[in-house]
């Protein structure tokens, strides 16, 4: 015919499922035959609309270009993509994919525009993306045109390599791995895995990221109602916060719980998880999933759009466990459960007094050592850990490797290290040598005591001037001192300037404990607080704050072990 084609991608996908006698050589027929009627109506035209009724308006219609004998046998658009994949992929990890990947798609689009093949596979791809969107965009992520033209080029670069990327990212590769599976399913490929995901991987984490970190889930029974209000959710608040699981009317609770479990031992948990179901006992699903969830776990039911969405926008901020805890769900007319975990993993609990400031810090020191093996570090409040060790001690603590305090503490099967007995000298860190070194832990070692010392406690001061406060502080404690008749050791001392410098800021921007009205104060105590309410005027005149009772209390079990 010696004329261009421009096809309906639709065609392609009927030719390729089509199941005749004939095989191939019908197949030959069928394109003549379309052909043959396309040319009859464009004769005069110089390029041919295949199959005739196709919509001359679509811009997205693939050329097949009329080309001589002699230019199909030099074209070779595989070797075009293992240029690629030599130059921006090939013994590459993730993460240097990641960098690379405007580079390589630049590059993409040079060659794409430049060389004429006789087919394209990544015309296609795009078409078949561009028709199919409604599967991708369950995710919420607004995948965009240019979005799809680029996972178009980078489906056509992998081809089906079975090459793979090593995986050096700490991020939560589940839930893109869905997004990737959903975007494969969308152009009917059964190739999904090797480097095609890979490629797909690295260019969502780089390009549409996840932002929650939570993994939440929704459960409802009937046909696509969770997964319709997930989608809805997804895309309101415009990025993946929600699965969903759509179960049929009459399962039962026990197959939620089956479901549920399957999904949480395929996901990263440890930043807890939010179930969010329909109707079924609470009870029994809290009690047989609690267990397999690494992190915290909330199950409200009775869930509706308004509920959904208000979490859905809490996820993308990235909310705090507390957040969600503390909602007022009588507005939604729901009843909540929710299990404080701590681990799945061998863990290291690290705990301070007065909030999570300091047992952060300490937790930084040791974040930033290589490990011999998996352990996860957590910090707790130490009323929190208090609790925790009355109230499930064999359940909270059964993976706990060691407990690291600011304040004595002593838990059945648990090493309990004192700060204190650190900093002075008296305790080492040698008996966690099976989860660090030698180096390591003498490293941790000096740097939780520079932790602990004035500097340190300048360090942590966002907006009170240093050196000031720290002076202010110094002539409190000696007040202190020489109220008790007594000399602080050196622990109790740096403790006090941690504490009282960080606890002027916090009421400063009140960010404090309340006093409660059912706040039991022993008589110690209220004579203490008569003594300290004294010394700490010129505190609380300078800087016109009132100091609560219970920041009070902090203050007096820092120092009860002192007098």
């Amino acid at each position: 015919m010696k004329k261009d084609l421009w096809i309906e991608p639709a065609l392609f996908q009927e030719l390729i499922n089509l199941d005749l006698d004939g095989n191939i050589g019908a197949i030959q027929n069928r394109i003549k035959i379309v052909c043959a009627t396309s040319y009859s109506a464009y004769r005069n035209q110089t390029h041919l609309l295949v199959p005739l009724d196709t919509n001359s308006d679509d811009k997205h219609l693939i050329k097949v270009p009329y080309l001589t004998g002699t230019l199909r046998e030099v074209i070779s658009p595989e070797s075009s993509s293992a240029k690629l994949r030599a130059a921006f992929v090939d013994g590459r990890s993730l993460t240097e994919v990641r960098a690379k990947i405007d580079e390589l798609l630049e590059s993409a689009k040079r060659i794409n525009e430049k060389d004429i093949t006789l087919f394209s596979e990544y015309d296609l791809v795009y078409s078949l993306l561009r028709k199919q969107s409604h599967l991708v965009n369950y995710y919420g992520m607004n995948f965009q045109a240019k979005h799809l033209i680029e996972m178009a080029l980078l489906i056509d670069i992998a081809g089906e390599s079975k090459a793979r990327l090593d995986y050096d990212s700490n991020i939560d590769l589940d839930r893109h791995r869905g997004i990737v599976e959903s975007i494969l399913k969308a152009i009917g490929s059964s190739f999904t895995e090797g480097l095609v995901e890979d490629l797909l991987l690295a260019y969502l984490i780089e390009k549409l990221p996840i932002i929650s970190k939570r993994n939440a889930l929704i459960v409802m029974h009937g046909k696509s109602i969770a997964s319709s209000l997930a989608a809805e959710v997804n895309n309101l608040v415009g990025n993946y916060v929600f699965d969903a699981f759509d179960m049929p009317i009459q399962v039962e609770t026990k197959e939620i719980v089956k479901r549920v479990n399957e999904y949480v031992v395929g996901r990263d948990t440890r930043d807890g998880l939010l179930l969010l179901v329909d109707m079924g006992s609470l009870e029994k699903m809290y009690e047989e999933i609690k267990d397999n969830v690494a992190g915290d776990l909330l199950i409200v039911n009775n869930v509706s759009t308004a509920l959904a969405l208000d979490i859905g926008f809490a996820l993308i901020q990235n909310r705090s466990m507390e957040y969600y805890t503390s909602l007022n769900y009588e507005l939604f007319n729901v009843r909540p459960q929710y299990f404080e975990g701590l681990s799945q993993i061998e863990n290291i609990v690290i705990s301070c007094m007065s909030g999570e400031g300091i047992a952060q810090k300490v937790k930084d020191i040791f974040q930033l050592q290589d490990v011999k093996q998996p352990v996860e570090l957590i910090t707790l409040d130490f009323e929190e850990l208090l609790e925790l060790e009355q109230e499930r001690q064999l359940t909270s603590f059964k993976n706990t490797y060691a407990i690291i305090s600011t304040s004595p503490l002593s838990i059945p099967g648990v090493k309990c290290l004192n700060l204190e007995e650190i900093v002075n000298g008296t305790v080492g860190l040698e008996s966690l040598n099976k989860v660090y070194g030698k180096e390591q832990l003498a490293s941790i070692t000096n740097e939780i005591i520079k932790l602990f010392t004035i500097e340190g406690a300048s360090a942590r001061l966002r907006f009170l001037n240093p050196d000031m406060i720290i002076n202010e502080i110094e002539s409190i404690i000696q007040a202190l001192e020489k109220r008790y008749n007594t000399n602080f050791k050196n622990f109790i001392r740096v403790n006090l300037f941690l504490h009282l410098s960080s606890m002027i800021e916090r009421i400063l921007v009140g960010d404090f404990v309340k006093d409660e009205s059912d706040q039991i104060i022993s008589a110690d105590l209220t004579r203490f607080i008569d003594i300290a309410d004294e010394l700490f005027e010129p505190i609380k005149q300078k800087y016109n704050i009132e100091i609560p009772k219970r920041e009070y209390d902090y203050i007096f079990k820092i120092l009860a072990f002192e007098k």
